[in-house]
């Protein structure tokens, strides 16, 4: 028998909460496209490559992948269930990027797949699966392998992201449930960029990237 402790767990409500679990509802692959929907952070990484700024350019680039696959605040209610070959597209709203999920299949692990179309050409694309979700003090853990991939709009640039993601679903005795997230990335690019990051559960990510006598460590807020 699992006991769980209902603790005051460290609360980060995102300003796109509300978004991804609209007062309509919502299913599991809608959230997944709407969680997504954060493409502004991509917005100038093309322009950095045009300035040579390899190195910032995977630092937004890897701030995106992370944003893209958590969700922090409030958990309104649970998504209804998709159908495995279901598929949804939506342009995000304020950079009118087209964004395309498709769950894969549900059995033995949920496995879904997602592109981003950039309008200045760039894509961005990649996986999740589930693994088997945990239970720990704070409540439940949903961990997920994840694949990313980035390829600018020339295809001159691309950078491969993998890691996982845990998910966390924090039961409360009074008011909402909450949602919240870590995750480790390890990123390699075709310029022989290497690099890690790491989300904590505050939702600050350490970045650290190295190349080419280029060096950076950075912490960005995420949310």
């Amino acid at each position: 028998m699992t006991t769980l402790i209902f603790e005051s767990p460290t609360l980060v409500e995102s300003s796109f909460i509300r978004y991804e679990f609209p007062p309509e509802g919502i299913t599991t692959l809608g959230h997944v496209v709407r969680r997504m929907q954060k493409t502004s952070m991509l917005s100038d990484v093309e322009e950095l490559l045009q300035s040579n700024q390899i190195v910032e350019a995977m630092s937004r680039l890897t701030t995106y992948a992370l944003a893209a696959a958590v969700s922090f605040g409030q958990l309104f209610y649970e998504p209804g269930q998709s159908n495995p070959g279901e598929s949804i597209s939506e342009n995000d709203p304020e950079t009118g990027a087209l964004i395309n999920a498709t769950l894969m299949k549900l059995s033995p692990d949920e496995h879904y797949s997602y592109v981003v179309q950039m309008p200045d050409g760039s894509r961005f694309q990649g996986s999740e699966t589930a693994v088997e979700q945990k239970y720990s003090a704070s409540g439940w853990i949903l961990p997920a392998d994840v694949r990313y991939e980035y390829v600018s709009a020339d295809e001159t640039w691309m950078v491969s992201l993998k890691g996982q993601v845990f998910r966390e679903i924090v039961p409360r005795l009074v008011g909402p449930w909450q949602m919240r997230a870590t995750a480790n990335l390890k990123m390699n690019d075709s310029t022989e960029l290497e690099g890690t990051a790491f989300l904590s559960r505050d939702a600050k990510v350490t970045l650290d990237i190295a190349g080419d006598e280029q060096i950076k460590h950075e912490v960005v807020q995420l949310l």
